[in-house]
């Protein structure tokens, strides 16, 4: 049952991102990045998930800001939450 929860929690999370990343036009590495960064992944652990390099990570980190009108790392996250 807790497993459910979880996936339940992911899948929410991942329709989150997607909207969001839609409503942004981000590619899908960015789309990627973005559902990693907000389940809270650093830039280390989201590079090894994906395996890429940590500028590439840095890079699309920063066209999601872009994208999003984002000035702080706590913009993104109030930003899903809209979703």
């Amino acid at each position: 049952e807790v497993r459910h929860e979880a996936e339940a929690v992911n899948d929410a999370l991942r329709d989150a991102c997607l909207t969001f990343a839609a409503s942004c036009n981000l590619t899908e590495a960015e789309q990627d990045t973005l559902f990693y960064l907000a389940k809270g992944f650093t830039i280390n652990r989201i590079a090894e998930e994906r395996v890429v390099s940590k500028n590439t990570v840095k890079s699309q980190i920063t066209s999601i800001y872009r994208k999003a009108g984002v000035h702080s790392k706590q913009g993104l996250p109030d930003l899903l939450n809209d979703q």
